[in-house]
């Protein structure tokens, strides 16, 4: 029932976000005004999400990018799977965006959605920690006034950071994400220099949306 329900909330906020973003602009560093989607990959699907530069796209199933510094919200799971966590802290996560939050104010959904979880060294599974964050739209970034009301939620900057990418298409599962981050580890092996600590999983897509979905895999690399 509670999963049902979170898909229906999704599909509402990115069947309403995707009409909205129509038209909009913003401006660059020199004041020109450029659309959306002349500044953002496509698989933003036209939505707010955070800025970056490729530097290395040379490899065949990954690339570094430089990510600028970023504003987040987010919160914390321990101790249930990684289904269970994610439904339970995108709800808290949804509830700040329709107005749980200092101002009051509903929020406009941006991408991507994602998910730092702590791997186990030995093993290299998940250990059922679990911190989501939803990206926070360009005109909410570095507003400190928009604290959340829950203490279960908390905003989070990200400093410039190094980000080794690898991407994948359809659903994502713990089966799926896992598959991916262990291939990206092995093609990475020990010549680039990353946390190895845990992971982040990127969604950019609606429950809804059946094909040429787009998700990524992130590892923070070390500076």
């Amino acid at each position: 029932m509670q999963s049902n329900m979170v898909i229906y909330l999704v599909m509402v906020i990115m069947a309403t976000m995707s009409l909205s973003v129509l038209g909009r602009v913003v401006s660059n560093n020199h004041g020109n005004k450029l659309t959306m989607k002349d500044e953002l990959p496509s698989f933003c699907n036209d939505l707010d999400c955070p800025k970056y530069t490729v530097i290395d796209d040379t490899h065949e199933t990954w690339e570094e990018r430089l990510y600028s510094p970023a504003s987040w919200v987010g919160t914390s799971l321990n101790g249930v799977d990684f289904d269970k966590a994610g439904e339970k802290m995108f709800m808290k996560l949804f509830a700040y965006i329709g107005g749980e939050n200092e101002l009051g104010v509903k929020v406009e959904m941006a991408v991507p959605v994602i998910t730092r979880a702590t791997i186990d060294a030995r093993t290299g599974l998940f250990v059922n920690n679990y911190t989501m964050f939803f990206y926070l739209p360009y005109k909410y970034q570095n507003i400190t006034a928009l604290k959340p009301t829950n203490p279960d939620v908390f905003l989070w900057t990200e400093p410039q950071s190094k980000i080794f990418v690898r991407s994948f298409s359809g659903y994502m599962s713990e089966t799926k994400d896992l598959f991916n981050a262990g291939a990206m580890a092995a093609d990475l092996k020990d010549e680039w220099d990353y946390d190895h600590g845990y992971i982040y999983t990127a969604g950019y897509d609606s429950p809804w949306k059946i094909f040429v979905r787009h998700n990524e895999i992130w590892f923070v690399g070390k500076n």
